[in-house]
């Protein structure tokens, strides 16, 4: 949209920043497109940029407007401001960083009491950077939707770049549902006695190497790596087992290679639940229940296998994904939950 009347940016020093910006912006129509939005955007777009409505009006992939933004923010080309969405007058107040986001908000507007879920009452929006031009956010009530704050924590760009920002220690925001993905390298001591260490650790430094390509690549996040398990977390159940399938499958190669001989094999679990975002370590985790599921559903597979949970397959988009591979069912009882645990197994 062009606005004909000037909207005080200073574009020689947007431009400036965005040259800085170009190397880690991926999608070059993206960085034309924000020196576009800088130029022809009117004041009060700029103070409200929903990413969601910028998505569809540019035809580009949410995931890589978001990458795009986060970049773009780090470069102070924007600002990132969480909002709540409350659910009593349907208003938005801007909270400013995650570590003002709690497990209970009262908005300004009505007083109503919220508790805030990251993938349904917290949203994001972003503004031009206050010194490239004097536009602010001012928290107005927000009358669409605007992004979920989901579909940017759960990015790499946004674990890299904005480390600092998580929620207040003893904090903690409830997640209505996110996919867990869990990952273990089978045989691990018996590597290292054939291999030695050097080779034994080089094996799972590669594996790692492969491991985060993959999940980065289906628009999963990696939450941190235990000793040589990985957990990983995604948004839509159908890309963590995407992720799966193409992990499963390039194992297969790795493995091939003469150097390591088959001694390397991997087992794979994904459970979707809800959760809660804490901090812990000093960095952004995930605690709860489906946390401690989804690393039992894991514990089920053996080398190779795959193990997927009946609560992650009930998302409609999941089933067609496995539903022609060789699989089978079973129920298996497991420490610490007391009914038995369903899960589909891709051999």
């Amino acid at each position: 949209m062009s606005w004909l009347f000037g909207n005080g940016v200073n574009l020689a020093r947007f431009r400036a920043r965005l040259r800085l910006a170009e190397r880690e912006l991926a999608d070059d129509k993206i960085k034309i497109r924000l020196e576009e939005l800088a130029r022809a955007a009117s004041p009060d777009e700029l103070a409200h940029l929903n990413l969601v409505t910028l998505s569809k009006a540019w035809q580009r992939s949410l995931t890589d407007v978001v990458r795009g933004f986060l970049v773009a923010t780090k470069h102070k080309l924007f600002d990132l401001h969480f909002l709540l969405h409350c659910q009593g007058c349907n208003g938005g107040a801007s909270l400013g960083g995650l570590q003002n986001v709690k497990s209970k908000l009262v908005c300004p507007a009505c007083e109503h009491q919220n508790t805030p879920s990251l993938d349904h009452s917290v949203e994001i929006a972003f503004t031009i950077h206050p010194d490239l031009a004097r536009i602010t956010f001012d928290g107005k009530p927000a009358q669409e939707q605007y992004l979920r704050a989901i579909d940017v924590i759960n990015t790499e760009e946004f674990k890299n770049l904005f480390e600092r920002d998580k929620p207040l220690p003893g904090e903690h925001i409830t997640v209505g549902s996110l996919t867990f993905f869990f990952t273990d390298l089978s045989g691990s001591t018996a590597t290292y006695e054939k291999l030695g260490d050097g080779g034994a650790y080089r094996i799972v430094r590669e594996h790692f190497g492969l491991l985060f390509d993959i999940i980065k690549k289906n628009h999963g996040t990696v939450i941190k790596t235990i000793g040589d398990a990985v957990m990983a977390t995604f948004t839509h159940p159908a890309n963590a087992i995407a992720a799966s399938i193409e992990v499963k499958d390039a194992f297969k190669q790795f493995n091939k290679r003469k150097d390591i001989r088959g001694a390397a094999s991997l087992k794979v679990g994904i459970h979707t639940g809800p959760c809660l975002a804490v901090t812990l370590n000093s960095r952004l985790d995930y605690f709860g229940t489906t946390v401690n599921k989804a690393a039992r559903v894991q514990s089920i597979a053996d080398k190779d296998q795959i193990c997927i949970s009946r609560e992650t397959l009930e998302h409609p988009e999941a089933w067609p994904l496995v539903e022609r591979l060789p699989v089978f069912h079973k129920q298996v009882p497991v420490k610490g939950i007391k009914q038995p645990v369903e899960v589909t197994v891709i051999k």
